[in-house]
């Protein structure tokens, strides 16, 4: 056999390994597995102390890695006394929980049913800004006063929840609310644009009535078609 015949005989097998590989399923990887997790918990989190309980038995690393300062509210001293802001940091579980968490799960959902790319990209970039504290300052010259520039503490090496909530950006034209309003768990992500459930049981109800439709009209029209022949 020369060697153009061998030339030509390893370029197939060449090419569909090149190809198997490019068909290879990003959402299989440890990584993606790992921020589809932490992405739909935190979109879906339960209410109250459900919520931090979650935290910790599914993702533990998420409340230990983070010191956020956070914006709190005074009490006031006496009724009818105005509060005003201030900034701390939470030390416990429970602070992170409520001044952290909890505006980092709406500020999520917000950008999850954002109406395009665009949005949802930037609405991350924002999340890793102001509640990781992520920026630089000094390179931007601002054309009016940022009073939280303050709080950017410069570029530092992304935590493990801070690297998995990015992860959104990869995703951000298939984040999806489902259609069923009986879905205990709405936010998803789905694995091709036309998806309008987050599972089979969601779809079903609307499967039914589509169905119970299209014999309440077609379905009838071909019935008295079939009658009349």
């Amino acid at each position: 056999m020369n060697s153009s015949t061998q030339l030509r005989k390893a370029r197939p097998a060449k090419l569909n390994s090149s190809k198997k590989k490019s068909r290879r399923d990003l959402a299989g990887s440890p990584l993606a597995r790992d921020a589809k997790k932490l992405l739909e918990g935190l979109a879906n989190l339960p209410d109250g102390d459900c919520g931090l309980a979650w935290l910790r038995s599914n993702v533990p690393y998420f409340l230990d890695e983070i010191a956020p300062v956070v914006r709190k509210e005074t009490l006031a001293s006496t009724a009818g006394e105005e509060t005003f802001p201030y900034f701390a940091v939470a030390k416990t579980d429970e602070d992170k929980y409520k001044y952290w968490v909890l505006r980092l799960c709406a500020t999520l959902r917000e950008i999850w049913r954002a109406p395009d790319r665009r949005t949802k990209e930037w609405g991350m970039f924002r999340i890793s800004q102001d509640f990781y504290g992520q920026g630089v300052p000094e390179l931007v010259n601002h054309p009016y006063s940022n009073e939280a520039d303050f709080l950017l503490l410069g570029l530092k090496p992304p935590s493990r929840g801070e690297r998995l909530l990015l992860e959104f950006m990869r995703w951000a034209e298939l984040t999806r609310y489902c259609g069923n309003p009986d879905c205990p768990a709405h936010y998803f992500i789905a694995t091709r644009r036309s998806q309008k459930y987050c599972s089979d049981a969601c779809s079903k109800p609307a499967q039914r009535e589509f169905k119970r439709r299209w014999w309440a009209t077609t379905g009838r029209r071909r019935r008295s078609a079939k009658k009349k022949r």
